[in-house]
This record gives C-alpha cells, sequence and structure tokens, in this order.
C-alpha cells in the first residue's frame, strides 16, 4: 500500500484536464468491474517518487477484457491511435482523446508472454484522492520493462531506480521464477546496480544474487540467437541474424 502523499505530487506534475481523463476512466473501470493494474510512469513514480508527465496512462488487463475496456474508452470520446501513428496491435490497444493517450497493455510487447491474473492480484493500492487505484507490483514492473533494451528506448535505468527503492522488500524468488530462461537479463542488471550503488544492493538477498549472477552456458545455437534477440525487439537488429538473411537472398 503506498500512501497518499503521493497525489500532492500527481496533482503538482500533471495537469487538471490530463488528471481528470485520466480519473474518468478510472472510475469506469471500476464501475465495469474490470480487472487492471496501471503500469508506466505512474506505478514507477508512486515507488521511487521521481515525476514525468509522459502524456500517457498504462493499464494492464487481461487478454479476455481487451475489448470490454477498448469499448469504454470508445463510448467516452477515445479514438484509436492508430489512425495517427500505426502500431503492433498484437499487445497493446492505444487510445488518444484531447492530446493525451491511453495505452490498454495486455501482453509483452514481444509477444513472449501475455498479462496474467497474477499481474492483477499481486497489485499494489495507491490512494489517488480517495481513489484507490491497483498498480503494478515492483515485480511485474520489472518484467514488463526488463526486455526494452532498444538502440532508441531502454528501460533499464527505471529497474534500476526500482530497486534503488524497493530491493530489500522485492520478493525475488517469484520475479526469478516467474521470468524462467530471461533471469540473466535480471542478474546483468542485478550486477550493474551493485556496481552503482554499492550500499542498497547490498540489501539483495544472497540467495537471489547466487541465483542471479550463475554463469550461463556457453554453446553456440543460432536458434537460441535468434528467439532471444527477438525478446530484445522484434525488428532485426542482431548482427549475426542480419548477416544471415543477407546470405540466404544472396
Amino acid at each position: 500500500h503506498i500512501d497518499s502523499h503521493f497525489f500532492a505530487a500527481w496533482e503538482a506534475m500533471i495537469p487538471l484536464a490530463e488528471r481528470l481523463s485520466y480519473t474518468e476512466v478510472i472510475a469506469s473501470l471500476g464501475a465495469a468491474q474490470i480487472p487492471h493494474a496501471v503500469g508506466g510512469a505512474l506505478a514507477l513514480a508512486s515507488y521511487t517518487g521521481l515525476w514525468r508527465d509522459t502524456k500517457d496512462l498504462d493499464f494492464y488487463v487481461l487478454p479476455d477484457d481487451r475489448d470490454s475496456f477498448v469499448a469504454i474508452l470508445t463510448d467516452s470520446g477515445w479514438s484509436d491511435y492508430y489512425e495517427t501513428r500505426p502500431y503492433d496491435r498484437g499487445w497493446i490497444y492505444r487510445a488518444t482523446r484531447g492530446g493525451n493517450i491511453i495505452d490498454v497493455i495486455f501482453a509483452h510487447a514481444n509477444h513472449s508472454d501475455v498479462v496474467g491474473r497474477d499481474w492483477i492480484e499481486r497489485a499494489w493500492s495507491l490512494d489517488l484522492n480517495e481513489i484507490e487505484l491497483p498498480i503494478l507490483s515492483p515485480e511485474e514492473l520489472i518484467r514488463a520493462k526488463i526486455y526494452v533494451l532498444q538502440r532508441d528506448r531502454c528501460d533499464w535505468m527505471d529497474i534500476f531506480n526500482l530497486l534503488y527503492s524497493v530491493a530489500e522488500k522485492l520478493e525475488w524468488d517469484h520475479v526469478i521464477e516467474r521470468l524462467g530462461e530471461s533471469a540473466p537479463l535480471l542478474g546483468a542488471i542485478v550486477l550493474i546496480f551493485a556496481w552503482l550503488a554499492p550500499g542498497p544492493a547490498s540489501k539483495i538477498p544472497q540467495s537471489a544474487m547466487a541465483r542471479l549472477t550463475t554463469p550461463v552456458p556457453f554453446e553456440h545455437n543460432a536458434q537460441v540467437e535468434k528467439r532471444r534477440a527477438d525478446l530484445l525487439d522484434l525488428r532485426p537488429w542482431f548482427a549475426p541474424q542480419i548477416k544471415l538473411k543477407v546470405s540466404e537472398g544472396a
């Protein structure tokens, strides 16, 4: 649970018209009893105290609830952002109204997994001016951000700040188990974080550090390379894959 002092910062940073747009949608979701949790900049700020007005709000919902949420937005005057800027509809629906954006997220951007009930059930509670707002737990926020490691965007800085604030409270076994074969990515983040902030990093349980820093077996496997490169960015970026396509086309 995160206390109501958070609202003062939100009120100072986010313009009134934008706040009203978001709280209207939050109220509609509650009335419709659609399970959800808020992620993105608002969730990160609630844990770290670091604010940025991104002009959007990220809602995580179960895939089966996507259409119901989209219908609520449409009835409230929000339109599909696809007409302004095309996007991948396989994991997100983007709605816009008055220059603001709402992202309805139901899967990972890399299509590796969908939003599960545990994402919703494990949400923390945020008091937002008498509105009880569920926000992604730190563990699920890490899962949402860990694959965003691209030339034009990297969310690992957000994870560093999250660890600085909540490393001691994190349920490490849960996030490690849910990441599965991608757990070494978190291991890389933890090692960089330990270099960056040795004091806060010392709060990470030694058992978790041991699991995360176990050496990865070295074995050349082109299929594994392709699968893992796609987890970071579905667009062509990894040199061996690009060279392979060029040689096949020659």
